[in-house]
């Protein structure tokens, strides 16, 4: 009898464990390392056939992501923050790449995947009174997997096909990050076409694991 209240008492414990998993959410903390970038452009002269002008480099830079959790639009949401001292790109201006938004939780499907809206902060009062709809500047997902969460940002949402590609690929495993992009984007130049295209690959450990 001992026995059999023994695999009683393992089987409801196994049962509740089960019954009470933590839903999916997005890691909280600070986390920095570095990164390696791929940096190509193409320049076309006319149409097809046109001579095609190249240059590629690569280049090592340090890096840093800080998440925390918080609330936005009445739901649950991630405050994100990516610092990237990348040094000089050929199409893109400045040294660094500095992005602030928020991920604002919108559905929770059965598998426990999320849909998120990607939302910039706002800094003064009129933008503030903003609806959701309004805000929203791009989208996300985060999917759980049995070796961590895999957070995908697409930060041009619907107006990718006017201004090109830019995403980023976040995994969560083990306390470290690792973290891969892609930005596209072409314009004329003349009666040609330019192609600048940018891929980049970071290693991040944490600084601090949020409470």
């Amino acid at each position: 009898m001992r026995h059999i209240g023994r695999l009683a008492a393992a089987a409801a414990a196994t049962a509740l464990a089960v019954g009470c998993a933590a839903p999916t959410s997005i890691p909280a903390g600070r986390w920095a390392g570095q990164g390696t970038f791929v940096d190509y452009e193409a320049v076309t002269d006319g149409g097809p056939g046109s001579a095609v002008r190249q240059r590629v480099r690569d280049h090592r830079y340090e890096t840093s992501l800080d998440i925390a959790k918080t609330q936005a639009f009445g739901r649950e949401a991630w405050k994100l923050a990516i610092l990237s001292k990348r040094g000089k790109l050929f199409n893109v201006t400045g040294e660094e790449t500095k992005l602030t938004m928020l991920l604002v939780k919108m559905q929770l499907l059965p598998n426990g995947s999320m849909l998120l809206a990607l939302v910039e902060p706002p800094k003064d009062k009129p933008k503030a009174a903003q609806t959701l709809p309004e805000a929203t500047v791009g989208s996300a997902t985060a999917i759980q997997t049995p070796r961590g969460l895999v957070l995908q940002i697409d930060y041009f949402g619907s107006d990718t096909k006017e201004r090109g590609c830019f995403v980023d690929t976040i995994r969560f495993e083990a306390g470290r990050v690792a973290k891969a992009g892609t930005y596209v984007a072409t314009a004329a130049v003349g009666s040609g076409r330019r192609l600048a295209r940018v891929n980049w690959v970071e290693q991040l450990r944490p600084l601090v694991v949020a409470p």
